[in-house]
């Protein structure tokens, strides 16, 4: 777990860079407030993922399928590739890491 949570740390850090970036460059602070918003709290499941929490990992799962699908509809509604294109690859891509990185649920009952 402690692979997927540096992996999600730097997401975190790629998204809070992002929106920055978003705001030095476009002026925009909604990209301001998303990025630092999101950055923050794909990071703080980061940190509970590292503790060794498996919910930390279910709720950076949840944000990165939000935050592609949320540039998905903004590539649609704009269409500007940038920032659009590469969020939805990066998010899309730490979703599927997540994803195949879940541990197994274990069944209550036992095999005979």
């Amino acid at each position: 777990m402690k692979t997927s949570a540096k992996v999600v740390l730097a997401y975190a850090t790629l998204v809070l860079l992002g929106g920055m970036l978003g705001c030095f460059i476009a002026g925009s602070i909604p990209s301001l407030i998303a990025g630092v918003t999101f950055g923050v709290l794909i990071a703080f499941n980061g940190i509970k993922m590292l503790k060794g929490n498996p919910k930390g990992q279910q709720l950076a799962l949840i944000q990165a399928i939000i935050l592609g699908s949320f540039f998905v509809y903004r590539y649609q509604t704009t269409q500007k590739a940038m920032p659009a294109i590469p969020m939805i690859i990066v998010s899309f891509s730490m979703a599927l890491f997540l994803l195949l990185r879940m541990p197994k649920r274990q069944s209550s009952e036992k095999k005979m």
